[in-house]
């Protein structure tokens, strides 16, 4: 008889834990499901930093997604963490959605301008700026009939001329 308690309370704690790893299992799905809406919601809010947080997490559970990467980099871009923006932004340039994929490159382009304009040597300001210039002209490629790119080329190289 002691045995067979013994079993059965075994029985028990084998059953606690399947449980136990059911109920992690669920709770890491409603997670992973509510995290992207976690995410707008703190974006929406002007919470940016929180936002990107939340995109950061979500990025290393889905590395490859171009939209989990745009949106990192919008929450970046917003929070003025600009060269964090760029590395998320080159995560979303190949996306197979076309406009994805130009919006990404434009955005890279804004972010190398602003990290241009905070740098004090010349010579990086430079630096940043040709590249936002290159940037702003893939995202031309991709859609010429992008006045907002057009635009902030055409201020970037007149900047540069000054």
């Amino acid at each position: 008889m002691g045995s067979r308690a013994g079993t059965a309370g075994h029985s028990a704690q084998k059953s606690t834990v399947r449980l136990l790893y059911l109920l992690l299992a669920i709770l890491s799905t409603l997670s992973a499901l509510a995290s992207p809406a976690d995410a707008l919601k703190h974006y929406q809010s002007g919470k940016y930093d929180a936002a990107l947080k939340e995109y950061d997490r979500l990025r290393l559970q889905r590395p490859e997604d171009a939209r989990l990467a745009f949106n990192a980099g919008a929450a970046a871009y917003q929070a003025r963490q600009f060269e964090d923006a760029t590395r998320h932004f080159s995560g979303a340039t190949g996306a197979r959605d076309p406009k994805l994929a130009q919006s990404a490159f434009y955005n890279l382009g804004n972010a190398y301008f602003q990290m241009g304009d905070a740098a004090s040597d010349p010579a990086q300001k430079q630096q940043a700026w040709e590249s936002s210039l290159g940037f702003y002209d893939t995202a031309l490629k991709l859609n010429s009939a992008d006045p907002d790119a057009k635009h902030n080329r055409d201020f970037v190289q007149r900047k540069l001329e000054e």
